[in-house]
């Protein structure tokens, strides 16, 4: 496995004995599900514009390693999922002007959920990746 800390962005860790660990938990990479509903009427072709029209904004993110859009025009359910470095990140990306930006366009607030990310595995690049 590679190592997190060859990674582009990289977690400081300490090592104890042959293990990495993290020098505090909230140095996890952190995987964050957000999900929002998609107003009636919203078709999957705009849900999707809206993405797209976003899309250069997650690519420029310091904080941000990955971003998967979601859409489920059945369940009219959309949203993304984030990993980040921390927690933090995704909280300090995810604030009040953010949820307001959901708000405005889909006309609810997002839902977050967080994971504790200790392994990720990237069959594009053919690595295993260890927080």
């Amino acid at each position: 496995m590679l190592d997190w800390r060859d990674q582009q962005r990289a977690v400081k860790f300490v090592s104890h004995g042959n293990a990495a660990q993290p020098l505090n938990p909230e140095e996890f990479m952190i995987t964050e599900i957000v999900t929002f509903s998609i107003p009636d009427g919203m078709s999957r072709e705009e849900v999707i514009a809206s993405f797209e029209g976003n899309a250069g904004n997650w690519k420029a993110n310091p904080d941000l390693i990955r971003k998967n859009y979601l859409v489920d025009i059945d369940s009219r359910t959309a949203g993304g999922v984030y990993l980040w470095n921390s927690r933090a990140d995704g909280e300090r990306w995810h604030g009040e002007e953010f949820r307001q930006r959901i708000l405005s366009k889909f006309g609810n607030e997002p839902r977050s959920q967080y994971f504790e990310t200790p392994i990720v595995v990237d069959n594009v690049a053919d690595e295993i990746v260890k927080a």
